[in-house]
């Protein structure tokens, strides 16, 4: 697996969007240790945390789950995702920012997160680096893709994005949301 190296890359115009994977990615560069359930950005995060801690960073309250066991849990990350997120159609509708959720040992039991970025890449937690990092999306990643995740921009734009707003699972679109 190939890791990412720097390159030149579009700007994010969406300053929340712009937020969020700029934290990712200081994340990344100081090379943030990997440990199950850290919540502890320049310290130590896992996947969930990464996400975690990157949304609130811009500004976005994120409803967290506090302990979950290591081996996969997928509908309680569902459950957790459908209360944050949109779940979108397809990747090609993610935006930078968008939450990548990713089987790793079984496609029925997806249990990984990754923040797509404006590069093409991903930045996630990753166990078998130990670290925070950022991969290209190919071909390992793209076929363990479970499911893409978002705020939607109209949530982002309006300020809801610091709001509660319960119940926003994939069919509970409000008007003018990504779908």
């Amino acid at each position: 697996m190939r890791r990412h190296e720097e390159s030149s890359s579009p700007e994010i115009e969406h300053p929340v969007r712009a937020k969020i994977i700029e934290f990712a990615r200081k994340e990344a560069q100081n090379k943030t240790r990997w440990a199950h359930l850290a919540r502890k950005p320049g310290a130590a995060l896992d996947c969930g945390g990464l996400v975690v801690c990157a949304h609130r960073h811009a500004g976005c309250e994120v409803e967290d789950e506090a302990l979950y066991q290591r081996r996969a849990w997928p509908q309680r990350m569902r459950e957790v995702l459908e209360r944050n997120l949109y779940e979108l159609p397809s990747l090609e509708e993610a935006k930078p920012g968008s939450v990548l959720w990713f089987w790793i040992h079984r496609s029925n039991r997806p249990q990984h997160l990754g923040l797509l970025t404006e590069r093409g890449t991903m930045i996630h937690a990753w166990s078998d680096y130990g670290q925070v990092c950022e991969n290209h999306l190919g071909p390992y990643w793209l076929t363990r893709l479970h499911s893409v995740w978002d705020y939607g921009d109209d949530d982002l734009r309006s300020g809801r994005h610091s709001d509660r707003w319960p119940g926003r699972g994939s069919d509970r679109f409000p008007s003018g949301s990504p779908r």
